[in-house]
């Protein structure tokens, strides 16, 4: 019994530490009985907590897909985002190393603990999203392509 009170005190500091460095929010896209997609936000807090339930009312036929915050923000400012926009999971992003290269529009992806684009000029034609900083710029989403015959999407994000 004290073991598995170790083991759970633990991983909840383990939880508060991951979660000390970046907040963690995931964006779900779903599609409604009626074929209608639309998206929302929602906070790892709220899912542990059990805060909330994303089929309320019986409205999801099915989620499309669960993208994570990268815990980056892009470099474009405009009234509506003064600090930039939020990087997800699965965003299109124009992304350049350097100053005088053409950017290139690439997809945001996880993969082995990390967020990551294809970059074609770098030497190992992947880099992680940290090492852009400053660089990016949110573009769309990949979901919001794929999606866009099937209804609007809407909610948050």
């Amino acid at each position: 019994m004290e073991q598995e009170k170790a083991i759970q005190a633990h991983r909840t500091s383990v939880i508060a530490g991951i979660a000390a460095l970046r907040e963690i929010k995931f964006k779900y896209y779903c599609k409604e009985v009626t074929g209608k997609v639309f998206s929302f936000i929602t906070t790892i807090e709220d899912l542990e907590q059990a805060k909330l339930n994303i089929n309320t009312y019986g409205r999801i036929q099915e989620i499309i897909a669960r993208c994570e915050y990268t815990g980056e923000m892009d470099s474009k400012r405009t009234p509506e985002f003064p600090k930039g926009q939020e990087i997800w999971e699965g965003d299109t992003v124009k992304a350049s190393i350097y100053k005088d290269e053409e950017p290139q529009i690439l997809p945001v992806y996880f993969d082995k603990g990390a967020f990551w684009i294809d970059y074609e000029d770098s030497e190992s034609d992947r880099v992680p999203v940290g090492c852009f900083v400053g660089s990016l710029e949110v573009i769309g989403n990949i979901h919001d392509n794929e999606t866009s015959n099937q209804g609007s999407v809407g909610g948050q994000g």
